[in-house]
């Protein structure tokens, strides 16, 4: 992406492979009311959000290194804790 003056966007130096932008406010609520529709108890819903959108989270990563860390911890979390929203989770939320 270039802005007027000809500089890439920092977002787009520091994730080169991202193709989409989202509110991270509506992404949030999103994955919260999906997680509650499929019966999800409020500990590890919030789990999820917190390593999803906390400020050591997914969302909150520097760069594609520490977002793949934190996608492989998140997924992780999700699995021990049989949570049925892997699926969501990859081709929804994590999807490129």
């Amino acid at each position: 992406m270039l802005h007027g003056d000809g500089k890439m966007s920092t977002i787009n130096l520091a994730f080169p492979n991202s193709k989409h932008m989202f509110c991270m406010l509506h992404c949030k609520d999103n994955v919260r009311h999906h997680l509650s529709s499929i019966g999800v108890p409020t500990s590890v819903r919030e789990g999820v959000l917190t390593r999803l959108f906390g400020c050591n989270g997914v969302a909150a990563s520097a760069d594609e290194t520490t977002m793949d860390n934190r996608m492989a911890e998140l997924m992780q979390y999700v699995r021990q804790n049989n949570v049925d929203a892997v699926s969501y989770l990859q081709d929804r939320v994590l999807a490129p």
